[in-house]
């Protein structure tokens, strides 16, 4: 059980980062879109 722990953290870990990067990418299609109005 103790050896499973790591793989555990790891996809707990991949999955933060893909949801902080879908964060930032719909961020960055928001400021996209913003900017494309002002111009």
């Amino acid at each position: 059980k103790a050896s499973r722990l790591p793989f555990i953290n790891a996809a707990f870990l991949l999955l933060g980062a893909g949801s902080l990067n879908w964060k930032l990418f719909k961020t960055g299609i928001s400021v996209k879109n913003a900017w494309s109005k002002i111009n």
